[in-house]
């Protein structure tokens, strides 16, 4: 079909492209946000595959167009103006899903400024495909993927038993041929159900299916995902205790690309056991979102756009200055001028940081990829330490953030719960920093597997520039909303002990350690200002 046939020509088409390029540009921060989740967590790697779904979609609707009118096209501005609404709260408070949702919002209201709604609605499954492109949160993640791994357990025992395999299970713990293997994130089907429901979705918008077949296909995701996951976990499992550790691992990988091959065709079989059972699973001619596309309907519209010609421009323009002010208000949301230096002084001094202090030793310690991309660190420093002496151990850990709202959600009641620990109490601390005070709390934790369980206790203190040391998160919440404090971050003090060292001994221990580091500490927590005199 071409141009000539449609109601839009080059003009609108061009100018849709123009429009959606500027929303692109406008909010470049989060399309990188989400392509760096994309590219580094794989718990969000589904999202790669929106670059061919979406565009998949589109084509294979690609007959619609001519049956689209020019009208409605005020539904682009409207869009555009509560996606500058989600990005700008996103933003300030660090909701990166409302951050994410509203540039994608941004981007396809600009682009039906000159399309319209019929475009919309005919192509809503294309619209629709662009959700996936948000990353889930990992508070969500982690709240439906620690009770799965039980799950996941469970059912793997009972299968294993069934099959006279010779599993036993003990909490989320496998146990075969004398072998424990654990049944971790990376197990728990969390990964696969996001690929599964993309790949459910393609399948049910692709083909002219009826609703309730497109209803059943997206309702049988997470079954089919349970199912495909167990079938993966349960010979996995079996290869780690009768076979190497490396065939074991490989065989888990593949076996992750197979089940989504495998989804596929459990779906295709499910569609052609309906068709045999005689249920009618394709739309008629008519039927649905093609209904009523005739040139009757043609003729009205075209009238009615006829009658508002005058008007034509006044939604691009509308947009236009919607977009305006998006820009305006990321201009005053800038980066202020000396904020780059200022992490750049820290990133360098922090490289001097000593390994050896007085008889503590470190290594560097190992930090969980979802962590680094949702800190997004200026400074990193994770290092196991080891008292030469008296063989005691301690993990310092030091994070400074280029932005403040990076670190927001990143404290010892949120991360170390969604790793599976128990929180158990917090007690604030009044511990000594020179010749004044500094605030700490201690978090105390509880891990319990399948043959032991561990307590730690958690040190740890809040640096804010310009405002100072504080105990919790509150002076980084206020920090994040300022539109140009957050530039300059914020950092985070903390070591980890086992819960068996006494009170006296943590305090003298973080005191040491903080007291090594105090000159980078304190040119944190005085700013740019401080650091400049230094």
């Amino acid at each position: 079909m071409s141009l000539r046939e449609t109601p839009w020509g080059w003009g609108r088409l061009l100018g849709a492209l123009a429009l959606a390029a500027l929303a692109v540009w406008l909010t470049r921060d989060a399309w990188q946000a989400i392509t760096h989740y994309a590219l580094n967590d794989e718990e969000s790697s589904h999202v790669l595959l929106v670059a061919v779904i979406a565009p998949w979609l589109f084509w294979v609707r690609r007959h619609r167009m001519a049956a689209c009118r020019r009208r409605g096209f005020w539904v682009g501005p409207t869009i555009v103006a509560v996606g500058w609404a989600c990005f700008l709260i996103g933003y300030d408070y660090r909701f990166d899903v409302l951050w994410h949702a509203g540039s994608v919002m941004l981007v396809a209201g600009a682009a039906l400024t000159f399309l319209g709604r019929d475009v919309l609605l005919r192509f809503l499954p294309a619209f629709g495909a662009l959700a996936f492109l948000l990353p889930v949160p990992g508070r969500i993640r982690t709240g439906i993927g620690i009770p799965l791994q039980n799950v996941m357990a469970q059912l793997a025992e009972s299968l294993g038993q069934l099959l006279g395999m010779g599993i036993s299970r003990s909490g989320n713990v496998l146990i075969v041929n004398g072998q424990w293997i654990e049944v971790a994130e990376a197990c728990n089907g969390m990964r696969m159900f996001f690929t599964f429901w993309v790949v459910s979705y393609t399948l049910a918008f692709v083909m002219p299916w009826r609703l309730s077949i497109r209803v059943l296909l997206l309702l049988a995701t997470p079954v089919l995902a349970l199912v495909t996951n167990l079938a993966r976990i349960v010979p996995t499992v079996w290869l780690y205790g009768h076979a190497s550790e490396e065939v074991a691992s490989g065989f888990h990988d593949m076996a992750g690309w197979l089940m989504i091959v495998a989804s596929f065709l459990a779906l295709l079989g499910l569609l052609r056991l309906l068709e045999w059972g005689g249920l009618r699973v394709h739309r008629e001619a008519g039927e649905g979102d093609d209904a009523g596309s005739g040139e009757g309907a043609a003729g009205s519209k075209a009238v009615a756009w006829r009658g508002m010609r005058s008007l034509r421009w006044v939604t691009p323009v509308v947009t236009v200055l919607l977009l305006s002010g998006l820009a305006y208000s990321q201009h005053t949301r800038g980066v202020p001028a000396d904020a780059d230096w200022f992490h750049q002084t820290l990133r360098e001094e922090a490289r001097e940081m000593p390994y050896l202090i007085n008889d503590w030793y470190g290594r560097d310690a190992e930090v969980p990829a979802a962590a680094q991309v949702i800190l997004q660190p200026n400074i990193l420093i994770s290092r196991r330490y080891e008292n030469l002496t008296t063989r005691q151990s301690a993990h310092f850990v030091l994070v400074q953030s280029r932005d403040a709202r990076h670190m927001a959600h990143h404290y010892p009641p949120v991360c170390y719960p969604s790793a599976g620990w128990q929180s158990m109490w917090a007690e604030p601390r009044d511990w000594q920093l020179g010749a004044g005070v500094m605030p700490v709390t201690e978090y105390g934790f509880l891990e319990e597997t399948f043959d032991r369980s561990r307590r730690i206790v958690v040190a740890n203190c809040m640096i804010v520039p310009e405002t100072g040391w504080d105990r919790d998160m509150t002076p980084i919440y206020a920090h994040a909303r300022d539109p140009v404090r957050r530039h300059y971050g914020a950092a985070q003090v903390q070591m980890v002990f086992d819960a068996e060292m006494p009170e006296h001994e943590r305090q003298a221990i973080f005191e040491m350690f903080v007291e090594e580091n105090l000159e980078l500490l304190e040119r944190i927590a005085g700013g740019v200002a401080v650091a400049r005199e230094q």
